[in-house]
Order: structure tokens, then sequence, then C-alpha cells
């Protein structure tokens, strides 16, 4: 099966797109869980 220059292109497209959507969700969920989850000091 071959793919034309303009699938191709697409489809380098929308891959790129779900792999900065990926890094994006990633990288929220990590600043997130660093910011809800601080160290408390805890008493001794």
């Amino acid at each position: 099966m071959y793919v034309t220059q303009a699938e191709e292109n697409k489809n380098r497209a929308i891959a790129s797109a779900v792999s900065m959507g990926i890094l994006a969700l990633l990288l929220l969920f990590l600043i997130l869980f660093q910011i809800i989850t601080p160290n408390p000091p805890f008493p001794k």
C-alpha cells in the first residue's frame, strides 16, 4: 500500500499532536502532583 506525500504529512501532524498532548498531560500531572502534595512539618 502506497502512501501519498499529503497523507504522510497528515499522519505525521496527527502523530506529533498526539505526542505533544500526552507529554503536556504528563507534565501537568507531575506539576499538580508536586503542588498538591507538599512535605508538611511532622511533630516529634
